[in-house]
């Protein structure tokens, strides 16, 4: 009970900011303009205000540390492979609680197919995947894609990344984690 209260003061945060999500401004649109390429900026504009905003979000504290344009990129885009389902606040509310009732539910429910009732656990499970593929379509580097792929991975899985992309991964998670 006390893991649960202590992950639901940033989860209640994190749900306030999804749904009161406000449009990018023209600064924003120009950073992520000259950021991306014409491809890679067509999936960023096709993602919901909210998940732009976190992408804008996650790119400005990683950019006090890297001003590695691929490193920039995919702070912008690591969460693109969630644009392959629709996926609704709610969504990700019942995949949070979920998770919270029995841990191991989440995972086994998103590596099944996708459907109606566990869209949003396949999207958690897997957007790191699509993502990436996603990015290698658009033309993005394979900095930019392997940064995407790993960033929800473990320290176990880390380990066995080069050392410059553990880092970067690293980076965009303590970011991601802050957001």
């Amino acid at each position: 009970m006390s893991l649960i209260l202590a992950n639901l003061a940033p989860r209640v945060k994190q749900f306030i900011r999804a749904i009161s999500a406000r449009p990018l401004d023209q600064r924003e649109v120009d950073f992520v303009s000259s950021t991306l390429n014409g491809k890679a900026t067509d999936l960023f504009f096709a993602q919901p205000d909210r998940v732009q905003r976190h992408g804008i979000e996650i790119a400005t504290v990683v950019s006090s540390t890297s001003s590695d344009r691929d490193v920039l990129a995919a702070a912008l885009l690591h969460d693109v492979g969630k644009t392959r389902y629709t996926l609704r606040v709610w969504h990700q509310v019942a995949a949070i609680l979920a998770g919270w009732i029995n841990s191991d539910l989440p995972a086994k429910w998103g590596k099944m197919e996708a459907r109606w009732w566990n869209t949003p656990f396949a999207i958690a499970e897997r957007h790191t995947e699509w993502g990436a593929m996603m990015l290698e379509e658009a033309g993005c580097s394979s900095l930019c894609v392997s940064l995407v792929l790993h960033h929800h991975d473990s320290e176990d899985e880390l380990v066995r990344l080069p050392e410059q992309t553990r880092v970067l991964v690293e980076l965009l998670q303590k970011a991601d984690s802050k957001i």
